[in-house]
This record gives C-alpha cells, sequence and structure tokens, in this order.
C-alpha cells in the first residue's frame, strides 16, 4: 500500500518522505534491539563492591546452586599451615557459614562441582596429595573417592 493511500491528503512530492521515515524508524529499532541484545545494557557501571572478606586463602572455589563454596586453604604459621575449611558464601546476604570440614586438610587444591556435588581433589604444601573427596551440599557430608593416579598441588604433578 503506498503513502497516498494511506495519506490521502499528503502532497504527491512528501509520499517518498514519509516511507524513508517509516524505514529509518524500523531501522533504528532493529539497532537498539541489536544494542540490548549484544551488549549487557542492564547498567553495568563497571565499579566493584566490596563484599564480606573470604575466611581462608590458597582454597578452591565452587558455585552450586548460586552459593560460593570455598573448601582447604592455607593459614599462616611456621610456614604454611594446610586448612580443613569449608565455608559457603552466600551473595544474597553477603554472609559466610562454616560447613563439615574437609576430610583430607590442604591448600591448593583443585575443586570441581559436578551434578551439585564438589569434588576436591589433590592439593596440600609443602607436600602434595592425591586424595579425591565428594562434598554433598544438601546433607552437610563428605564421601571418599578414589584416590588420583599421583599426587598434584593445584593441577601439576609432583
Amino acid at each position: 500500500m503506498s503513502n497516498a493511500a494511506t495519506y490521502p491528503n499528503l502532497p504527491a512530492g512528501k509520499a517518498g518522505f514519509v516511507e524513508a521515515r517509516s524505514d529509518f524508524r524500523k531501522y533504528c529499532l532493529i539497532l537498539v534491539s541489536s544494542f540490548l541484545v549484544f551488549f549487557d545494557a542492564h547498567g553495568q557501571s563497571g565499579a566493584w563492591t566490596t563484599k564480606t572478606s573470604m575466611p581462608a586463602l590458597a582454597g578452591s572455589a565452587c558455585v552450586v546452586n548460586g552459593n560460593i563454596y570455598v573448601l582447604g586453604g592455607a593459614g599462616n604459621g611456621p610456614g604454611y599451615i594446610d586448612l580443613a575449611t569449608n565455608e559457603v558464601y552466600y551473595p544474597s546476604t553477603d554472609t559466610w557459614e562454616a560447613k563439615a570440614s574437609v576430610p583430607t586438610p590442604r591448600g591448593f587444591l583443585s575443586t570441581a562441582a559436578v551434578n551439585d556435588t564438589i569434588y576436591a581433589i589433590g592439593g596440600g604444601y609443602p607436600t602434595a596429595k592425591d586424595n579425591v573427596e565428594a562434598y554433598d551440599p544438601v546433607t552437610n557430608t563428605w564421601t571418599a573417592r578414589k584416590n588420583m593416579l599421583s599426587p598434584r598441588l593445584g593441577m601439576f604433578q609432583s
């Protein structure tokens, strides 16, 4: 349908102008939609927000059900001391809670969350360990798993 039929009182020379303006609006709508899809336009300012400090250092973190679990770690003493900490951070309340201790104390371990179970793997300082243990956040319990073939400090074989 032409603009002449849509706008009966529009002079003949102005019909193309209305079409161009309508096309321009469509293009703007497409550009704005693309911008919102490709760029996170929720108001990310790039600023950091300070939250409650993590209790241990040199631990490993995993996320299960939107909560951050930090396992193991190293404490200061005469040298580093392997820790058996298991702490969960709740982002919604900005709080930490202690959970059942890791069965094998160790810092510099690796962790992985699979189907809401957290696996603590290797670690230990200065002596690397080959332990693998599984943590169930729902029941707050640990289960020993088959050890790795060789000890690892972080992801490094010793």
